[in-house]
C-alpha cells in the first residue's frame, strides 16, 4: 500500500506578517536612529537601535518561532 504524503501545516499569513513587521521595524529603527542624530539629546541614537532591534527581534520570534511545534510528532 503506498503511503500518502505528510501534509505541511503552513499559516502563511502569520510568516507574512512576522516578515513585514521585522521589516517595518528595522526601517523605523534606521529613520528614528537617523532623525535622533540631528535632534535629539547625545546616546539617543544608540538608544533607538538598542530598544528597535530588540523590539524586531521579540516580534520576529513572536509571529515566527513562537509557532512552531516541536513537540509535534509526525503520523505514521
Amino acid at each position: 500500500m503506498a503511503e500518502e504524503p505528510l501534509e505541511r501545516k503552513t499559516d502563511t499569513p502569520q510568516v507574512v506578517r512576522g516578515v513585514v513587521a521585522g521589516a517595518i521595524g528595522l526601517i523605523a529603527t534606521g529613520l528614528l536612529a537617523n532623525y535622533l542624530t540631528h535632534a535629539g539629546p547625545s546616546g539617543s541614537p544608540e538608544l533607538a537601535w538598542i530598544v528597535g532591534y530588540g523590539l524586531t527581534v521579540f516580534i520576529g520570534w513572536h509571529y515566527l518561532i513562537r509557532p512552531i511545534n516541536f513537540g509535534e510528532r509526525h503520523a505514521q
